[in-house]
């Protein structure tokens, strides 16, 4: 590495903004520094810079002539920087196709770090790592995801893929399902998200059975888009909310799995068909269906748990006020019991004390009778 690049890149490394604008402009006696030029870990300045989310250094380096963005996006996206991924999408280098399936093509593989396959693209990653906002800044600016072939397809074009390198062709087709199987993708790009997640996961599960190398990832994405269907359900407030999101009609596409319930449910809109229910028996969502019957059992239990409440708290005021009552009545019991034992004990004294005056006068009589 030449010394010159080796200190423009220490500058960039450490973020001192007047040092790499010397370095880029050039001097007395030498030339301006290669803005693409890289480290011994194959990184070039703005992947630094982008790596240690310095804003004002990535705007700096964009106003390069013939800057190479490269994997600097990748990185941006992984960070979460939405200032950064903004503006390097917004560089005239990197176009819309660039963004989806025409990523790799785009590579340079004379002068990129390769930290990621090749197959990876910028909203591939953004939607693996549910980055949603800068997902959907990337939807905006038309980026796609090409849902893979099926697995014996016969066009031209995956034939070539598979005899050229199968193993690179199976990473690209989990790859992308990693992505479509996300929650952010799935949130942001089906109008209805359940029942994306309802055909998914049954794809997904049958793709395990058939490319054994990704089995385990296959059934993994397949439980990932089966939990998201549960937490949508989770938002859910009440038993009717839940009830109106598993009514709901599917697409015409669906209407062999509705036979018996279409024709109701348009005569009697209020009458409880639970379409999506039957969608979730037709897809074997097994946890949808224990989500339903959580969520019943659960408003169950709470309507029972209150009525033991209010049971309890009118037996708390019963108590009260038979205690109330009780008391009183005591207290009326006490007073009239002491006042008659009052009565008694004032006159028993009356009858001892004439029973005494009594007996004395007799003493009297008797010693005067003595005396005489």
């Amino acid at each position: 590495m030449d010394p010159q690049e080796r200190a423009f890149l220490d500058a960039v490394e450490k973020g001192d903004l007047p040092s790499v604008a010397r370095w880029l402009s050039g001097g007395p006696g030498r030339g301006p520094v290669s803005v693409n030029c890289t480290d011994m870990l194959g990184r070039s300045a703005i992947q630094i810079a982008v790596d240690n989310e310095n804003i004002e250094l990535v705007e700096l380096l964009l106003k390069q002539e013939g800057v190479k963005i490269g994997d600097a996006l990748l990185y941006a996206i992984r960070e979460g920087v939405y200032r950064i991924v903004e503006m390097l999408i917004e560089h005239p280098s990197i176009t819309t196709d660039m963004l989806g399936s025409e990523w790799t093509r785009a590579r340079h593989v004379d002068d990129e770090s390769f930290d990621y396959s090749p197959d990876i693209s910028p909203v591939i990653l953004a939607a693996y790592c549910n980055q949603f906002e800068i997902l959907q800044l990337l939807l905006v600016h038309g980026a796609t995801i090409d849902r893979p072939h099926p697995l014996s397809c016969p066009c031209r074009r995956c034939q070539i893929k598979v005899h050229a390198d199968g193993l690179r062709h199976s990473l690209l087709r989990i790859n992308t399902y990693r992505a479509l199987a996300s929650p952010a993708w799935i949130s942001l790009t089906s109008p209805d998200p359940i029942l994306t997640a309802f055909k998914l996961s049954w794809e997904l599960d049958h793709l395990a059975l058939r490319e054994n190398e990704f089995k385990d990832s296959y059934i993994q994405l397949g439980h990932q888009c089966k939990k998201y269907a549960c937490d949508l359900l989770e938002q859910c407030r009440s038993s009717d909310e839940v009830i109106a999101v598993l009514n709901k009609n599917s697409d015409v596409e669906e209407a062999d799995c509705e036979e018996t319930s279409s024709g109701e449910s348009q005569d009697d809109p209020d009458k409880l068909t639970l379409s999506r229910l039957k969608l979730a028996l037709k897809y074997e969502q097994k946890q949808v269906r224990g989500e339903r019957k959580s969520k019943v059992e659960e408003r169950q239990t709470g309507l029972r748990k209150r009525a033991r409440e209010m049971s309890e708290e009118k037996g708390e005021e019963e108590e009260k006020e038979e205690r109330g009552e009780n008391g009183r009545k005591r207290c009326k019991e006490e007073r009239r019991t002491e006042e008659e034992r009052r009565e008694a004990k004032g006159g028993r004294g009356w009858k001892l004390k004439r029973q005494r005056k009594m007996g004395k006068r007799k003493g009297e009589r008797m010693t005067e009778k003595e005396r005489v």
